[in-house]
């Protein structure tokens, strides 16, 4: 009897859930779905806590994301909203990449010159450690004693007031180039921004390699 029981109980029970209650599933699914975002916000908070026990003010993070979604594209409006809203001193948080913001002259003193060694070092991105051999080059380079040798060579060989001088020919003839190529465009619309970086790119690729890129062919480099 209690067999018989159990047995129709259990198909009735089977039925009902396979047959008409998809919106029954559906619920489940966003409950699951909502547990487990939950559970990784609270073990987010609880491991950003712990980590950084103390850190200036700033807008609340969103899980995961952190504060990018919040973003403004006017970065410096942005900012100095921020710096109204909370302390010269503040933090972002880009995903789980903390970004502190600084927007006081005072501040950034004591950050870019009295304690410029305690900051010289930098998170290298993924596309520098693909694009520059891994990230070893002046640029994103660890502070120590082997990018202060990198400096004095690239002071040195490179901008010493030596060579800038043995270059000034190149230097006036680029700058002349492009006020040629301007003048002879007068009338027409004239991307003044890509023109400067084809000017500063030739100084630089013809005291490195003695080559330059001409109007016609800025495109190869992406100008």
């Amino acid at each position: 009897m209690s067999k018989g029981v159990f047995t129709t109980v259990s198909n009735g029970w089977s039925g009902w859930w396979g047959s008409g209650n998809k919106d029954v599933e559906a619920a489940t699914t966003v409950i699951i779905i909502t547990s487990l975002i939950s559970i990784f916000y609270l073990a987010w908070r609880f491991t950003s806590k712990k980590s950084h026990p103390q850190l200036p003010p700033g807008p609340r993070p969103l899980p995961l994301v952190g504060n990018l979604l919040s973003l403004d594209p006017e970065l410096h409006s942005y900012f100095a909203a921020l710096a109204k809203t909370y302390d010269p001193i503040s933090r972002l948080w880009f995903g789980k990449k903390l970004g502190i913001l600084i927007t006081s002259p005072a501040l950034a003193r004591e950050v870019l010159k009295l304690n410029d060694v305690t900051f010289a070092n930098r998170d290298v991105p993924l596309g520098g450690e693909v694009g520059t051999y891994g990230g070893n080059d002046i640029v994103s380079f660890p502070y120590g004693d082997q990018l202060r040798m990198l400096r004095k060579i690239c002071v040195r060989e490179m901008l010493g007031h030596q060579i800038l001088d043995s270059v000034y020919y190149l230097r006036r003839k680029e700058v002349r180039d492009t006020v040629k190529y301007l003048y002879s465009n007068v009338g027409s619309p004239v991307n003044v921004g890509e023109q400067m970086f084809l000017t500063v790119l030739n100084v630089i690729t013809g005291m490195m390699w003695g080559g330059t890129v001409s109007f016609d062919n800025k495109e190869r480099v992406g100008a």
